[in-house]
């Protein structure tokens, strides 16, 4: 990611709080050549909910992103049938999607993230698609 205000990168900063809650932030660097960046932190939750929403509205216009989304939530679903039969739940794309950018390992969340193709920027703490043509 970058900044879409300067162009910096993205730094992450995990915090605690006095009861050792866990915070993660994400804030620009401030290091772009465009000279100040007026841009505020971001809660990574606010972030997974921005790329949560960007997947989904993507995956019209990114057939690839939609064929891989479908056939992984319906491996889990056929495992789930499998196990709870008639109790199974039935996940779907906005659950998995969440489940990939809070709890999957770093690989799975680059290959999602790769089949855009583009370059990802946040400006005003919203994941943005820049086209690199």
């Amino acid at each position: 990611f970058k900044c879409g205000c300067c162009g910096s990168g993205i730094t992450g900063e995990e915090k605690f709080n006095r009861h050792g809650k866990r915070y993660v932030y994400y804030r620009c660097n401030r290091h772009g050549g465009k000279g100040t960046c007026n841009e505020k932190h971001i809660r990574e939750e606010t972030l997974i909910e921005g790329l949560v929403k960007l997947c989904e509205s993507m995956t019209i216009y990114k057939p690839q992103l939609d064929k891989k989304l479908t056939k992984e939530v319906e491996k889990i679903n056929s495992m789930q049938q499998m196990i709870h039969w008639e109790n199974a739940k039935t996940t779907t794309k906005t659950e998995y999607l969440n489940f990939i950018f809070t709890g999957g390992s770093d690989a799975d969340k680059g290959e999602v993230l790769r089949q855009f193709g583009e370059r990802m920027i946040l400006k005003e703490w919203l994941p943005q698609i820049v086209s690199t043509n």
